[in-house]
This record gives C-alpha cells, structure tokens and sequence, in this order.
C-alpha cells in the first residue's frame, strides 16, 4: 500500500480556544497537538480565518506508507517537512546520496542509493546519534520518488489554493519540484 498524507500540526490549547470544541471531531486525536488533515478545506479555511496559518511557519506531519513499510508518521512533525524533503530529492538524484536536516530538531534524512536495480535506502536518524534510527526502509527509487513528487505538488497546490503561499512561493516550490519530475524515468 502507497500512502502520503500531509497534517498540519496544531496545539490543542490553541484549537481550543479559537475554534472551540466542536471543531475537534475532524481532527485526528492527541493528548498535545491536533493534527489536521491539508485536504480539509473547509478545517484549514477556518485554521487560515483565525491567522493560525502562516506559509513561514508550516509546522506538519507527513505520514508516508510504502509498500506495507511506515517511512514517516505522526511522531515526527516539524516546519515544513515538504521543503527538506524535496531538498533531499535533488541532492540524492544529481549524487545517489543526500543527507539534509529534516525539521527544526537534529534529525537528519538519508537517502541512498542501495543497489543497481534502482532500489534506494530512506532513513530518518538522529544527527548526534546515527544509530538511533526512527525509520527506515527500501524502496524503488523512480516509483518512490514518483508518488512523493505527486503528494508534494498536491501539498504546495493546496498552498496556493488557500492563499496560503504567495503567487512568486508558489513558483518556486513548483519549479524545485519540477527538475525532480524531469530526471524521473517512470
């Protein structure tokens, strides 16, 4: 099964007090946080309306599931995930290796490239202890990158849909993804 989906990452208290308790039958629950799935327009709407939002300030929970293997889920949130992990992609596709920070906390994303099959190696670590690793798995490195670039250009057009990201950050986010795309060979 592949399935990415992007969460923005709310405090409870927060919710609480500007939208109140109704509005939590469409969140995801946690003790701390609400996670709110970005495909909700009329949730993220309401979010955007009470200036919970800001495109500087994207805190998100990215669950990944391919091939039956969690990549990422909802432990791991941070400042626009979406941004490091395109990151990661370019490097990895102009070296076969890329290691970049992944959010605000010293966790870092590794991709490489594992055999000559086409098969690369994700992991997500953290930077001062390599061996603690939070998630790891290999994947096809084309079908992979493939569904990844499909969930991000979803994430950033649903940005540019809710006025979250201006015209000009819109545009650079596409064309970022866009050299991405061209190197795929699918």
């Amino acid at each position: 099964m592949n399935n990415i989906k992007t969460y923005l990452v709310i405090p409870r208290n927060i919710i609480d007090q500007k939208l109140g308790s109704n509005f939590e039958e469409c969140l995801v629950k946690f003790p701390e946080v609400c996670y709110i799935s970005f495909n909700q327009e009329s949730q993220v709407k309401k979010l955007i309306e009470e200036d919970l939002i800001d495109s500087k300030h994207l805190e998100l929970c990215i669950n990944i599931e391919f091939n039956n293997n969690i990549l990422l889920d909802h432990k791991f949130k941070g400042l626009n995930l979406w941004e490091d992990i395109i990151d990661a992609i370019i490097k990895y596709q102009a070296r076969k290796i890329s290691e970049v920070l992944l959010g605000i906390d010293p966790n870092i994303l590794r991709l490489t490239k594992e055999d000559e099959i086409g098969n690369l190696k994700w992991e997500i670590f953290n930077e001062y202890d390599p061996d603690d690793i939070y998630y790891s798995g290999i994947v096809n490195s084309n079908e992979y990158l493939f569904h990844l670039i499909v969930a991000a250009k979803e994430f950033y057009n649903n940005l540019k849909r809710y006025s979250i990201f201006t015209e000009i950050e819109y545009n650079e986010s596409i064309s970022e993804i866009a050299k991405i795309e061209k190197k795929l060979q699918i």
